[in-house]
């Protein structure tokens, strides 16, 4: 059975067309293991009038596709001349929010989220690398991997099994939590790995980053989000409900809410709407993780 090129793909093909026809720069915002760097190469491939850049020694050319780290592509940005233009390839959400970004976006005309791939794309891959066309192994490939390529190549290559003790699983599962650990919960969306509840499409994904959650409160009641120090600073209430959150893998129940701002047995003499406002306020404290409610349970950190 012949293989299609992923939609992701058709659609990046498209975006970059329609930045070459308006003379414009194209920015992808993107995340590790998206497959983005295959894209690129394949779209030099077929287009002659594109140059693939994925180190400091190649020389610029019209339209030139900038797969490199953030330093070395803005150097190559400075370089370029009005006659020609980049794509800029930006692969976590740390680099994405950063100032040096910020100030290209707004010399960039064109956006697009080179986000993760669909059934569609998983039923494909699994025929490209083992022949097969099996339902029930694309569903449980797409349910664990969301659909993002190289997590779903490993599963596919391991017939969909995973060790959490392997190596390159692990290097591959830490690399993609860490590359989108930054990105705020719109643009987790726009990159289809989450959906419209904050949920993770990815199981492992999902399982994973909810282990990551790095949060340290100091004894002044200021904290840390993955080791950067909040300007905000916690109430004792607040600090109690985020400690007993960490030692509950990041939930906690409405009762359990209740027992620390009220006190023991209480729960019955408060609405949830206070519940609700007391866990609003927390999350709004937060730039990095949110708390997300879970209807009729608690909360938990995303």
């Amino acid at each position: 059975m012949k293989s299609q090129p992923p939609d992701v793909f058709l659609e990046l093909k498209e975006k970059l067309q329609s930045a070459k026809k308006s003379n414009s720069n194209l920015l992808v915002y993107t995340f590790a293991g998206s497959g983005c760097t295959h894209y690129l190469k394949e779209l030099a491939r077929q287009d002659k009038e594109l140059t693939y850049i994925n180190n400091p020694g190649i020389s610029l050319g019209k339209y030139n596709l900038l797969d490199l780290p953030l330093g070395d592509a803005v150097l190559y940005t400075k370089l370029i001349d009005v006659k020609q233009k980049y794509l800029l390839t930006i692969s976590s959400g740390i680099d994405f929010y950063s100032p040096t970004v910020r100030e290209i976006i707004s010399h960039s005309y064109l956006n697009f989220p080179l986000r993760a791939g669909s059934s569609e794309d998983i039923k494909d891959m699994l025929v490209r690398f083992t022949d097969k066309n099996d339902s029930q192994t694309v569903q449980l490939i797409m349910r664990l991997s969301g659909g993002i390529p190289k997590l779903a190549k490993y599963l596919i290559v391991h017939n969909g099994e995973f060790n959490e003790n392997d190596n390159t699983y692990l290097t591959l599962i830490n690399s993609i939590s860490s590359s989108i650990s930054d990105y705020n919960p719109t643009d987790l969306r726009s990159l289809s790995l989450t959906d419209e509840n904050g949920n993770f499409l990815s199981e492992l994904l999902g399982k994973y980053a909810k282990r990551a959650v790095e949060i340290k409160i100091n004894f002044d009641l200021s904290f840390e989000e993955k080791g950067i120090v909040s300007k905000e600073k916690l109430t004792s209430v607040e600090s109690k409900i985020i400690k007993k959150m960490l030692d509950n893998g990041g939930k906690i129940s409405k009762e359990e809410v209740s027992d620390i701002k009220w006190g023991m047995g209480k729960y019955d003499q408060f609405s949830d709407q206070a519940i609700n406002k007391q866990m609003r306020r927390l999350s709004q404290k937060f730039k990095i993780f949110s708390i997300k409610t879970i209807p009729k349970v608690g909360f938990e950190f995303q």
